[in-house]
């Protein structure tokens, strides 16, 4: 898979870098979540075939450091995050809703 930076200005109308630090597929919908945690933490999905087809970025308060990336076999999204200057890290659930 090869990630364009074009694809990322087209969505979100500015230059961003994108530097992946986790990647899951999605059990249900075979999309591919990947995290981006330099510079700007955002969660980016693309298709099975490759194509972007989302950006969220993500709250650097909330995620200092979103590191890892899984889902369960019903969907559900699992994100965690290191935590920052001595606090805990945390584990974020996103519960998978069948459009």
């Amino acid at each position: 898979m090869v990630i364009h930076k074009k694809d990322f200005e087209n969505v979100t109308d500015q230059k961003l870098d994108f530097f992946p630090s986790a990647i899951a597929v999605h059990p249900i919908t075979q999309d591919i979540y990947m995290l981006s945690t330099k510079d700007n933490k955002c969660l980016a999905v693309f298709s099975h075939d490759g194509k972007l087809k989302t950006l969220q970025f993500i709250d650097k308060e909330l995620m200092p450091q979103p590191e890892g990336i899984c889902f369960s076999p019903e969907g559900v999204l699992y994100i965690s995050s290191e935590g920052k200057k001595g606090e805990p890290g945390n584990l974020f659930e996103f519960n998978y809703k069948a459009k």
